[in-house]
């Protein structure tokens, strides 16, 4: 009920009784009005001057005081400047070099946001905008994913009706995003089939569909009959690579020591399969009727022959007993499936994804590191080709299939962000990129539990904790990659100078500050634990986190730093992560009986350097007393790498 439309109004009893504000004429006057106290239809003022007590005109709102007006005025000035000053610098970095010949749509529609900066504080200079968002970014990788929106959901949904018209195999399909043209040609062919159900009710026939399902019925199949088909199928000279060619297995006894193997000292660090649905492939015998699972399992016994002992692994014709013939464990069966995914006739499998997680593990810790960057991102492009980095719902049902394909995806980014990092490389798909979910932290054992599927029980945490937590670590290595170690013009762009990047490493510390201190308890550092598999993720984790202190701060130490000097104690960072990561190696090699561990290999090569880099920096300026207690700590990562060398 409006105030300025009715006098009385009803109270809960049916009463009536007088609004409680002044009439007209004493609003006018604007004295108080006692119409709303004394009984009758009119107040005092209105009875004195014989007119009628009147509630029609709406209440007239003060305009705010003149001062509190400029004030806000003033603000939004400011404001505007920043914002005008932000926008043409973030365009100006990101137009920058373009050529004078762009398109003029271009060219208008960032008119804007090109106006030159009027000059303002320093404290709101664009190195202080740079750093507002990188710092935004570095808190976003301490929060979880956010749910999908309804856009992304009926994205996810245009995809899976592509599959439909998949050119290769019915299982295979492709992910197309927001931005392909299958957008475009979904609407055109569903706005198509209203208009024909439109035309078909005007003439009295009962549609099929109804309205509200004609977008869904375009992938009903009837929409492509007209596909000429002879550009929709495969042909014979396309497929140059040949398939099928027999496997030299190794005999079924080697293959279940080995699977023990690979499962024991591998697959505890990087969850890429699922034990018990591997085990019983392989006691049915489909790596015999299975190409591509035989693939994966002669991938599976070439990785675990570094564990082996049995001379059986090492290639034919290696003389084992000159040292070094445990360099060529493995490679028998490597060889067999190097090539073996040079086709590309249709989206990737399963079998496929994790035939470039297993091969790049092998590859990594061989003689031919440097195809390992290749092969990674080459697996990633193909993930993403069938959808692998999305999520598809909030509340999908997990399986075997999408909880492999997920590990897959998750060991390829982990992979991809290890391997930009040792070559000096941008990484394939940054975290922005990516939405999927992390693997659940359920152990192999429980993913098939009658009732509480893919739960992990009370009690002992999950083994998959560990690898979520390196990836959380490894977002913070791409974030480092991409903005401690950029190009000159990436430089220029953002105004980044030494001051920038102090304050960059400082946020960085931060982070990883936050990320230490998430560690859950059965991860922290003990060397007394008991649980042999939780100690020896313990110390992964940790030699990780120290490997990234160095990779942060390494560039800043002054004998490596090509500029001026700092005010980063960056060697003291480095010499106390690298004696940290010495002491936990050394422990972890003694408790294990000197098993290899591979995962630990760059880390400790990584502070053994360090370490050097501090005895030889004071020995050149003169401050180091006794340079015989750095070399222990050397020894100790010099032992580790070596248990690795043959391997």
């Amino acid at each position: 009920m409006l105030a300025n439309e009715e006098e009385l109004e009803a109270d809960s009893r049916g009463k009536r009784r007088r609004i409680q504000r002044a009439c007209d004429l004493c609003r006018r006057r604007k004295i108080r009005c006692d119409g709303s106290e004394i009984p009758g239809s009119q107040c005092t003022t209105c009875l004195d001057s014989s007119v009628d007590c009147t509630y029609r005109e709406a209440p007239v709102k003060r305009a705010p005081k003149k001062n509190y007006v400029d004030s806000l005025e003033e603000q939004l000035d400011q404001s505007m400047v920043l914002i005008n000053q932000l926008r043409s610098e973030l365009a100006a970095a990101h137009f920058k070099g373009t050529s004078p010949g762009s398109a003029p749509a271009s060219r208008i529609d960032t008119a804007t946001a090109l106006t030159p900066p009027t000059p303002i504080n320093n404290a709101y200079d664009q190195r202080a905008a740079t750093m507002g968002i990188l710092r935004a970014r570095l808190r976003a990788f301490a929060l979880p994913s956010p749910p999908p929106t309804g856009d992304d959901l009926d994205h996810m949904d245009l995809a899976r009706n592509l599959e439909k018209l998949s050119l290769g195999r019915p299982t295979a399909r492709a992910f197309f995003g927001k931005g392909s043209g299958a957008t475009m040609v979904t609407a055109v062919l569903g706005i198509k089939a209203d208009v024909e159900r439109s035309e078909a009710r005007s003439r009295g026939h009962t549609p099929e569909h109804s309205l509200g399902n004609a977008a869904a019925s375009v992938w009903d199949g009837s929409s492509w009959t007209s596909r000429r088909m002879r550009f929709w199928t495969f042909k014979p000279w396309q497929r140059t690579v040949p398939r099928g060619h027999a496997f030299t297995l190794p005999p079924a006894a080697m293959i279940n020591d080995l699977t023990e193997l690979y499962f024991t000292h591998q697959n505890v660090y990087v969850p890429l399969l699922h034990r018990p649905t591997f085990e019983r492939a392989i006691a049915d015998g489909l790596h015999f009727r299975d190409y591509d699972f035989a693939a994966t399992v002669i991938l599976v016994c070439a990785i675990a022959s570094r564990w082996s002992t049995d001379p059986e692994v090492f290639h034919l014709g290696a003389d084992t007993t000159a040292g070094g013939g445990g360099l060529t464990s493995g490679w028998r069966w490597f060889n067999q499936v190097r090539d073996n995914r040079t086709e590309m006739s249709g989206p990737a499998s399963l079998y496929d994804l994790q035939y470039y997680c297993l091969a790049v593990q092998f590859l990594e810790c061989s003689s031919e590191p440097q195809i390992c960057w290749t092969l990674v991102g080459f697996g990633l492009r193909r993930a993403q080709d069938i959808g692998a980095h999305r999520r598809t719902a909030p509340h999908e049902v997990p399986s075997i299939q999408s909880e492999l394909l997920k590990r897959a995806f998750w060991v390829l980014m982990y992979m991809d962000r290890l391997m930009s990092a040792g070559t000096g490389r941008t990484c394939a798909l940054e975290e922005s990129d990516v939405d999927i979910e992390m693997p659940i932290e359920c152990d192999d054992e429980y993913w098939e539990h009658p009732t509480h599927p893919f739960q992990q029980p009370p009690g002992p945490p999950s083994k998959v904790v560990f690898f979520n937590r390196i990836l959380r670590l490894n977002h913070l290595l791409a974030f480092s990659l991409k903005l401690l170690y950029p190009l000159n013009k990436t430089r220029a762009a953002f105004a980044f100078d030494d001051a920038f990047e102090e304050t960059l490493v400082a946020e960085l510390d931060s982070a990883l500050n936050d990320w230490y201190e998430g560690i859950p308890a059965h991860l922290r550092w003990d060397p007394q634990r008991r649980d042999l598999v939780f100690f020896n993720q313990s110390v992964a984790l940790h030699c990780k986190y120290h490997h990234l202190q160095i990779y942060i701060h390494r560039r800043f130490i002054p004998s490596l730093r090509m500029s001026g000097p700092t005010g980063l104690p960056s060697l003291a960072v480095c010499t106390s992560a690298a004696r940290a990561c010495a002491n936990m190696v050394d422990i972890q090699r003694r408790r294990t009986n000197n098993v290899p561990i591979m995962i630990n290999m760059l880390p400790a090569f990584t502070a053994g350097i360090a370490l050097l880099l501090n005895v030889w920096s004071g020995k050149r300026i003169g401050v180091m007393a006794d340079p015989s207690r750095e070399m222990v700590n050397v020894q100790k990562c010099m032992e580790v790498v070596r248990l690795c060398e043959d391997r």
